[in-house]
């Protein structure tokens, strides 16, 4: 991989990692998102029939509604949701990467 500027890297493609990188996007920035595994991995690792507890308005990122059919959102929906977002913010994701280390070059950082 080639050495690039980025603004943020943030370590976790899960829904708070979606979260930044689509305020990072919508601020201008260059960012990407290192996961070990798949986007939301957490998420696609629960049982194929859990709604969640929270509202889909408390789940929005950056303004990006969350449209459910029921009053709770199920794993599929925001799986989906946050696939979406990711799509429209054009955040740059990078799945099955691990990062094994952080280093200060100068006045910037390598992962």
């Amino acid at each position: 991989m080639t050495d690039r500027h980025l603004d943020i890297a943030v370590v976790g493609a899960g829904p708070c990692g979606i979260a930044v990188g689509a305020a990072a996007r919508k601020a201008g920035l260059e960012v990407a998102l290192f996961d070990r595994g798949p986007l939301c991995s957490t998420l696609v690792d629960y049982p194929p029939y859990v709604s969640f507890f929270s509202t889909p308005e408390k789940l929005e990122i950056e303004g990006l509604p969350f449209v459910t059919r029921e009053r709770n959102p199920t794993r599929r929906e925001a799986l989906a949701y946050y696939r979406g977002v990711v799509r429209y913010f054009g955040v740059d994701v990078r799945l099955y990467h691990l990062v094994t280390g952080l280093e200060r070059v100068g006045s910037t950082f390598r992962l």
